[in-house]
This record gives structure tokens, C-alpha cells and sequence, in this order.
């Protein structure tokens, strides 16, 4: 029985290991892999991540032509990427800016070969998330050869209409800085036209 779990793990290993990993460039600090991830429709809406691994679904994974958009489906969708990082010095994050989706579920294979489980998604708390953001982040682990495999399951009725996105980690919170400052003027002006107009009703006593 151990040799044939042996067997299996091996065999969904090379499964996962099928794609070609994407180089993660030392000088480009931002990567957008809509065109690059592959994709797996489940409408059964029933598969774990164990089905997935097996070589009948594997067989089933295709790149999507332009942007991952797929509307107000029901289906589960299921995305497959594997990266490579020539440089260990730099961490990355993987982000999907959709902070609508309702369930969103990370598998990524450490350097023991071993699958870990991150969960993300509107309906859970900010607690079970590992970064705590309005953004779906996984913190990318690299094995001891420099490269990840990585599954996304995405649940729910919400759009199904997404980018994905690998940040150098300083980069994007540097990016998360500016759109906060961006946010807060914008909040700023509302702010303060709210209050104007509320001076004026109480000096005019016109509504």
C-alpha cells in the first residue's frame, strides 16, 4: 500500500510539474499572468484539490485566450501556474485584485513536495487570511531549484472576472502606499464638499 501511494504521489507530482515554469525577471518588479495561468472549468462545482491533481483533470487545464473572464458562471474555477525566481534575495506576493470573489483557495507545493493550503475570499475573515488585505495575496514560497507550483480555486456566484498578478514584494506595497494616498484625497474632497454644503444649508437655511 505504501508503494502504490508512492506511486500515485509521484504521479501527480509530474502532473503539476507538467507546465513550463514562468521566469520571474530580476528587473521587472510587476508581472501580469492572465495569458500565461492554465484553466480548468469545473461545473460540478464537487472537485478538491486531490481530483484535480489526477492525470484524467490534468489532461483538462487549457491557457485562456485574453483576459480570465468568465462572468456570472456557477462552475468553479480552477487556475495552474508554476514560476521560477533566478534571484533567492527577492520575495514575492501573488496577487488578485477582486476583492468581490467569495471564495478563493491557494494550494502551493513547498520544497518537500507537500501541498499547503491558504484560504481567501468575502465570505471568510480577514483572519484566515495569510496577509490580511482586500486583495485575494498568496506569499510565494520557492523549493531548493528556485521554482513553486501553485493552484487557485475560485467558488461562489460573485463575477467571475479577475486578473493575476506576481509583485516583488516591496513593490507592491509601495503601490498599496500610493493608492492609499490616492484613496485618502479622494475621501478627502468628498469630505470636505459635504462639509461646504452642509455650512451653506445652515446659512441660507435652503435646502
Amino acid at each position: 500500500s505504501h508503494i502504490l501511494a508512492l506511486i500515485i504521489l509521484l504521479i501527480n507530482t509530474g502532473a503539476s510539474l507538467a507546465q513550463v515554469p514562468y521566469l520571474l525577471k530580476t528587473d521587472q518588479k510587476a508581472h501580469r499572468l492572465d495569458q500565461y495561468v492554465e484553466v480548468f472549468i469545473d461545473e460540478s462545482e464537487s472537485l478538491n484539490h486531490t481530483d484535480i491533481l489526477s492525470q484524467a483533470y490534468q489532461k483538462r487545464f487549457q491557457k485562456k485566450q485574453g483576459d480570465l473572464t468568465f462572468g456570472y458562471t456557477k462552475a468553479t474555477i480552477w487556475l495552474k501556474l508554476s514560476l521560477s525566481n533566478p534571484d533567492s534575495s527577492l520575495t514575492w506576493l501573488l496577487e488578485i485584485p477582486a476583492p468581490f470573489l467569495e471564495y478563493v483557495d491557494f494550494y502551493q507545493q513547498d520544497d518537500q513536495l507537500k501541498w499547503k493550503h491558504y484560504s481567501s475570499g468575502y465570505y471568510r475573515p480577514q483572519s484566515e487570511r495569510v496577509i490580511s488585505h482586500t486583495a485575494h495575496l498568496l506569499p510565494i514560497q520557492f523549493g531548493q531549484d528556485g521554482t513553486t507550483h501553485i493552484y487557485i480555486k475560485i467558488a461562489g456566484r460573485s463575477p467571475k472576472t479577475f486578473p493575476v498578478f506576481v509583485y516583488e514584494k516591496e513593490s507592491f506595497y509601495e503601490k498599496v502606499r500610493f493608492e492609499d494616498v490616492g484613496y485618502g484625497i479622494f475621501f478627502g474632497i468628498l469630505c470636505v464638499m459635504f462639509l461646504y454644503n452642509l455650512f451653506i444649508f445652515i446659512t441660507l437655511k435652503q435646502s
